[in-house]
């Protein structure tokens, strides 16, 4: 499968540090690396509205545990992102 890059950007509306580096968040979803980068804390359910995934579709996994979607991110991580399906 070949491997695409997304670079999303979270618009801070206070002055960010200069001296600051953006934190950056690894998401892997569907075979696929899509990054995350931002200047202040965000939640997990912030990165998926920007990269346009659904919330309701995918559990967050972090080091093989799941971690809930209002978990705010304050640091550089890998995420991997769980399709959930449903069915009757």
């Amino acid at each position: 499968m070949r491997s695409r890059q997304c670079f999303a950007h979270l618009r801070i509306k206070h002055k960010a540090d200069p001296t600051r580096k953006a934190m950056r968040v690894t998401v892997e979803h569907e075979g696929e690396k899509l990054y995350f980068e931002s200047d202040a804390p965000v939640t997990i359910n912030e990165i998926l509205g920007d990269l346009g995934i659904a919330p309701s579709t995918v559990l967050a996994v972090h080091e093989g545990a799941i971690v809930p979607h209002t978990s705010k991110i304050k640091s550089d991580l890998s995420l991997e992102l769980v399709v959930v399906s449903s069915g009757g």
